[in-house]
């Protein structure tokens, strides 16, 4: 599947399936997917500059959101890291103070949930209804019309000085407006059509992250064996780096290793890499298997995430399973949580693995990190769960952990 090309088996018909892309985000974000390049390339070289404001986000949000308090306090901790990745993702992609901005931000994460609400609903009619019925349920008018609001001024100026400047004038913000402006060209360039594509990227990328980093959390409450090790490499590696630069995150051995393996024992679901057979003469495995022309596929990440021959008790959760004792790569796997490989599909593989996997397991790292540095995370009567909905696994949103802040941590424990 990895190596077949999108004429043979077509990732973005599979996507437009699923999400009825036709009528909830609008065709042009497909046709002329030009978010993709500069996700691949300026976002790729961009973002790690940005950490420190990451960091910075990180920070601001959980004061926002955590009272300060010594003691402990119970809180939903899905719906508050939804908040702190979207703040936090959208420092890079518009800045402040859009990025605080309330109604900006429940924009952004409700536009998720009415995509793949209103997905669902048209999935189950003929062709011929579903225009009718996006007409009164699609969130594409509405969810376009609210994000310009908020970001056509600042979308305007940016082209109207790149109109007069170029695209390398002084102080221009890195961005990913700026980067999307570099990669669109003629009529794309409207303000309605980066608008569109900042909200495709931000409902790509924050329930996904939030929902590992809420997982991750659950872990942590479970067990509380694997957070001091986790600190202690954190407190080396910010001393030895001067802080939180990119250099700092790609250390963390510890952090990444116990977020891999959280994605790999439950992760997203039971499937990924899906695709839709696109040449007409169907699609041949090496084994002679044929599947028709439009037929649906997918890769099954939790079987292959879970076979006993690829992981040493597959179904237990072990935080350091990527990294030796000491913190460093572990010389058999040679893996990251942005690696891809037969063994682990939680990105996807091949050419159309994960194009913003870089960033945000950045992000997950820098959020993660700063978590278990402020605060103690336990919970009360039974653990923290994730449920299964369908082929589907998110972290229980009714769960609750509970939190206080660690002795110290407000000012000198966290660089």
């Amino acid at each position: 599947m990895r190596r077949a090309s999108d004429t043979e088996l077509s990732i973005t018909e599979a996507v437009v399936k699923n999400v009825q892309m036709d009528y909830t985000m609008g065709s042009t974000v497909y046709l002329h997917p030009y978010q993709l390049d500069a996700i691949r390339t300026s976002l790729r070289r961009g973002f790690p500059s940005c950490c420190k404001d990451i960091h910075d986000e990180v920070s601001k949000t959980l004061e926002d959101l955590i009272p300060v308090k010594s003691d402990w306090i119970p809180i939903h901790a899905s719906g508050i890291i939804k908040e702190v990745v979207c703040r936090c993702m959208n420092r890079v992609y518009v800045g402040i103070p859009l990025c605080r901005n309330k109604d900006y931000i429940e924009l952004n994460i409700q536009y998720t949930v009415d995509v793949v609400t209103s997905a669902i609903a048209l999935s189950v009619l003929p062709k011929f209804l579903k225009p009718i019925a996006a007409f009164f349920i699609s969130p594409i008018k509405s969810s376009t019309a609210r994000a310009v609001q908020h970001l056509g001024k600042l979308i305007q100026e940016r082209m109207e000085m790149d109109e007069v400047n170029g695209m390398n004038w002084p102080g221009r913000p890195n961005d990913l407006i700026s980067w999307l402006l570099e990669h669109a060209k003629g009529d794309q360039r409207t303000v309605e059509g980066i608008s569109q594509r900042l909200l495709f990227i931000n409902f790509a990328s924050i329930h996904t992250t939030s929902n590992i980093l809420t997982q991750a959390l659950y872990r942590i409450a479970a067990h509380q064996d694997y957070v001091e090790p986790m600190k202690d490499e954190i407190k080396v590696v910010l001393g030895e780096e001067c802080g939180w630069t990119y250099a700092a995150v790609s250390k963390l051995v510890k952090v990444d290793s116990f977020l891999r393996e959280c994605m790999r024992i439950e992760g997203l679901g039971q499937f990924t890499m899906s695709r839709i057979v696109s040449n007409p003469a169907g699609f041949k495995f090496h084994d002679g298997t044929t599947l028709p022309y439009g037929t649906f596929l997918s890769c099954g990440a939790y079987s292959i995430h879970h076979d006993h021959e690829l992981y040493d008790k597959s179904d237990e959760f072990d935080g350091f399973r990527f990294c030796k004792d000491d913190g460093s790569e572990t010389t058999e796997f040679k893996q990251r949580i942005v690696n891809s490989s037969f063994d682990f599909v939680a990105f996807g593989r091949g050419t159309h693995a994960c194009p913003g996997r870089f960033y945000a397991a950045t992000q997950m790292k820098i959020i993660f990190s700063q978590i278990i540095m402020s605060y103690d995370v336990s919970y009360t009567g039974d653990p923290p769960k994730t449920k299964w909905y369908g082929e589907g696994c998110i972290a229980d949103p009714e769960s609750r952990i509970i939190v206080r802040r660690t002795s110290g941590s407000r000012d000198e424990n966290v660089v």
